[in-house]
């Protein structure tokens, strides 16, 4: 039944286990509607900011710095991110240390409590001279100063240290020739080669004294690059046998034969045993012969003896015996090129810088400034037909049968083969001597590059390693030397160096960004620290019915300043009471009126007076 009357509305009062009504709709209990909400997004921003620290840390970890040019500075993120943490805990710390004043205030203190208390929240000084008095604000305050320590960490947990760029896809410009220069000129009909081109017997200086290093301009690789470029070169086709021999009881035996022989016209026997031996010889397809080409055969014979132990002129091993097939085609090589120095474009229509670098066969990511051979990138392949890393790309033949009006032939192969003679063929040859012993004769490489002597003098245990894998590099070396000369000879068959883009995996060394993963353990470990020293500010939140705050005016018309007093709001939040009486005027300075003449005070303009000082009186 309706009586017409109003139900005043009555909120309760907790207080540590006491329960009182207090009908007031200006005071409202209860969590969810004093739920502290400016504090937990402070306190939620600091964790969002120690988590973003975090994500920094680790993606810089590693990084170089060069990546980050156009970007923000990981340091620079780190310090932006504490800031605004600091901030945010300020807010968090000055919404605690407010509850937890007016908690003690509606618990009842003296005004010497409430002032401590409050002083706390200011001064690190009065938290150690009171500790007897600690509490929740002087906890709050502590994390405030605190909150140092997670900067200074932060700023330690990101330095920076040389290394290695991870490799980036770029492109790279070079002068690469696929076609197969012609080298010289054949005299007439004859199959002999006469004179090297002066082009081809400058390349071929260079790359005797290259040590496998071949100069080349290109464009756009800062750093390290290794790539694939396709050139002229050879397809090596080997048919290679392995048979067990003892030369040394052999010799010795034809010796001993020839020494008791009556009649030495009729012996049969072998003075000199072939140690090792390296020959070229030019083959020219027939243009009458269908899929007949031009070729250089390279045959290569080489011998491991070991010395019988119970037996001197023994001396047991094999003989390893290569007939290849040099067959002009396009390789890929396997190319690193390294940056030495800077200069303007030339030739290509381009405004950019053009580097001169240092190129070399092979791919080298692990060392940067000097040349690195890998030992499975040296070895002959016989089902590829090439080195390990080295492809063939296609065939380019040449028959060679063509003349010239002027009764001269141009050749590529003989030009070639001329020159593989004279850096590499050799022989080296064994016999036996009833008063020296075993004799070796060498000469070419065989006594120059691959020389061996016995491991015991005048001995049979010679060892010529096989040097199929090192013709193979050094052939390969001397076509890719031809096939980034920019200046090849412009004839029939040899068109000028073409200068291509070609796609690079770029590497090299730079400042990196690197996380010290304990001292960023550490911030984040003293971020969480100061959270959990300010929480406990917010225990009993839910016992206050207005938002509360420590601003002046909140704490003047707690203690009822009259110049504050207005019936309307005298139980409402600062907001509400600002907006009723924030218009009146005030004014500090000496009381004229009431019962208090002579005291400093801030009241009504018309009830205090303006102290003046004398000039004396002023000191500077």
């Amino acid at each position: 039944m309706q009586t017409g009357k109003e139900t005043t509305e009555t909120h309760t009062v907790w207080l540590d286990g006491e329960e009182r009504a207090f009908p007031d709709p200006q005071w409202k209990t209860g969590m969810r509607a004093r739920f502290p909400w400016t504090g937990f997004i402070a306190l939620s921003t600091v964790l969002l900011c120690a988590a973003s620290s975090v994500i920094v840390l680790l993606v810089s970890d590693g990084h170089s710095q060069k990546r980050w040019a156009d970007k923000v500075a990981p340091n620079v993120l780190l310090s932006g991110f504490n800031g605004i943490a600091n901030i945010c805990f300020g807010v968090a710390i000055g919404n605690g240390v407010a509850i937890t004043w007016w908690r003690k205030a509606l618990k009842g203190a003296t005004i010497q409590d409430l002032h401590r208390s409050w002083a706390f929240s200011s001064s690190i000084k009065d938290v150690v001279i009171y500790g007897k008095y600690f509490n929740f604000i002087a906890l709050a305050a502590l994390a405030a100063k605190l909150t140092i320590i997670d900067g200074i960490l932060l700023q330690k947990a990101a330095s920076t240290a040389i290394g290695d760029d991870l490799g980036i896809k770029v492109k790279v410009s070079s002068f690469v020739n696929d076609t197969m220069p012609f080298t010289g000129t054949i005299a007439g009909r004859s199959s002999n080669e006469t004179s090297f081109y002066d082009w081809f017997n400058k390349d071929l200086d260079r790359w005797s004294k290259s040590s496998g290093i071949f100069p080349n301009p290109y464009i756009y690789c800062n750093g390290t690059c290794i790539l694939d470029l396709h050139g002229a070169g050879f397809e090596f086709d080997c048919a290679s046998e392995e048979i067990p021999m003892n030369y040394g009881a052999d010799a010795v035996q034809d010796a001993v034969t020839l020494a008791t022989s009556n009649d030495t016209s009729t012996f049969n026997g072998t003075f000199e045993y072939s140690l090792f031996g390296i020959t070229f010889e030019s083959f020219y397809g027939d243009a009458e012969v269908d899929g007949d080409y031009s070729r250089i055969v390279m045959n290569v014979t080489s011998t491991t003896a070991s010395n019988n132990e119970n037996d001197t002129h023994s001396c047991p091993g094999n003989v390893t015996k290569h007939s290849c097939v040099l067959r002009p085609a396009i390789i890929s090589y396997p190319v690193t090129i390294e940056d030495t120095s800077q200069s303007l474009a030339e030739n290509v229509q381009s405004s950019a810088t053009k580097a001169i670098s240092n190129m070399y066969l092979g791919y080298n990511t692990t060392s940067y400034g000097g040349q690195v051979y890998y030992e499975d990138e040296r070895q002959y392949n016989a089902t590829n037909k090439q080195l390990n890393n080295y492809s063939l790309v296609a065939y380019k033949d040449t028959v060679e049968d063509h003349f010239r009006g002027n009764g001269t032939m141009e050749t590529s192969i003989a030009g070639l083969a001329k020159a593989l003679v004279r850096y590499y063929q050799g022989s080296s040859s064994m016999h036996f001597d009833g008063i020296y012993g075993f004799l070796v004769t060498q000469n070419g490489s065989a006594e120059i590059t691959y020389g061996a002597v016995p491991l015991t003098p005048n001995g049979c245990d010679l060892e010529y390693k096989d040097p199929l894998d090192t013709l193979v590099q050094d052939i390969n070396a001397l076509m890719f030397s031809l096939s980034v000369d920019p200046w090849l000879l412009n004839g029939a068959n040899n068109n000028w160096s073409e200068y291509k883009t070609i796609n690079a995996t770029q590497y090299g060394t730079s400042i990196h960004y690197k996380t010290n993963r304990a001292f960023m353990y550490g911030a984040i470990a003293s971020i969480l620290l100061c959270i959990l020293c300010v929480m406990p500010s917010y225990y009993g939140y839910w016992q206050l019915g207005r938002d509360v705050t420590l601003g002046p005016f909140e704490i003047a018309n707690a203690f009822r300043a009259p110049v504050l007093d207005h019936p309307a709001v005298a139980n409402a939040g600062v907001k509400d009471l600002i907006r009723e009486v924030g218009k009146r005027e005030v004014k500090y300075g000496e009381m004229v009126h009431n019962e208090a003449p002579g005291r400093l005070a801030i009241a009504e303009p018309d009830a205090v007076r303006r102290v003046h000082p004398r000039i004396n009186d002023r000191r500077w």
